[in-house]
Formats: structure tokens, C-alpha cells, sequence
């Protein structure tokens, strides 16, 4: 199967104010936007067609538009994030998604799911999903 289209948002300008468990310290603003840039320019040598979306500072983790949404082939399902700080980005995808498919789904309370922790992968033969969960997210 391949990719034809990606959604993208530009990184907000309190990008460093996300939600991290890292040791790493604060992301740098300028180095994000950079890699961010050559992330979409690399789909777009792809020949992926790409829709940017504006950032929203009010959601410094936006810019991650895997989590607030898995897309299949026939349907986007909408999920539900398990941080109060980021539910509200999935309505803001729903208004992106929902022109695009003739299905989109909802997780509802109390299920939680980021669709940064679905893994697909793809064979000769199948296409499947699986639920990964790597670490304990944290909780509001």
C-alpha cells in the first residue's frame, strides 16, 4: 500500500512546554521546527501530497497528529488521549478528518488510546495493527 497523503502541523511556539518524561531536557524551538521542516519536505520528495495545518500554542503537542487519530484505509478512528491536556485535540482533527472519510469512529470514556501507540505493519500477503504500549504514559 502506498502513502499518498500526510497530515502535518506546524510546531507552536511553546512546543518546549509538552508533555515529556524524557531526562533530556527542554526541546529547542528553532532545531524542532528545522527537523520538522525536513521531515515534510522528505514526504513531499516522496511525492506524498500534504496538508499542513496551522500550529494551535494552546496545544504545545500538537505537532504529534498520530496521537489524536488512527487512520485505516476506510475510516478514521478518533481517540481519546489519556492526558485531559491533550482531549481537545481530537475534536480539532475530527474537523480534518471528517471531509476525507465516509467512517470515522470515536473512543468514548473511559477508553483512552493515542494513536502514536498503534503499531501497522504491512507484509506481502496481509496488513495488520497491534496496540503497543511501551511505557506507562502519564496521567492528569
Amino acid at each position: 500500500m502506498k502513502i499518498t497523503h500526510a497530515i502535518v502541523k506546524e510546531v507552536s511556539e511553546n512546543f518546549s512546554s509538552g508533555l515529556t518524561d524524557a531526562t533530556l531536557g527542554k526541546p529547542d524551538l528553532a532545531r524542532a521546527r528545522e527537523q520538522h521542516a525536513n521531515y515534510v519536505q522528505a514526504l513531499k520528495d516522496c511525492g506524498v501530497q500534504i496538508t499542513v495545518l496551522p500550529a494551535d500554542d494552546r496545544f504545545p503537542d500538537s505537532t504529534f497528529v498520530e496521537d489524536p487519530a488512527v487512520v485505516l484505509p476506510d475510516c478514521a478512528i478518533l481517540t481519546r488521549p489519556g492526558t485531559r491536556e491533550r482531549i481537545e485535540e481530537t475534536a480539532l482533527m475530527r474537523d480534518t478528518l471528517t471531509p476525507l472519510f465516509n467512517t470515522t469512529e470515536t473512543i468514548v470514556s473511559p477508553g483512552t488510546l493515542e494513536g502514536g501507540d498503534v503499531l501497522r505493519w504491512i507484509t506481502m500477503f496481509t496488513s495488520a495493527y497491534q496496540l503497543v504500549r511501551m511505557k506507562k504514559a502519564p496521567r492528569s
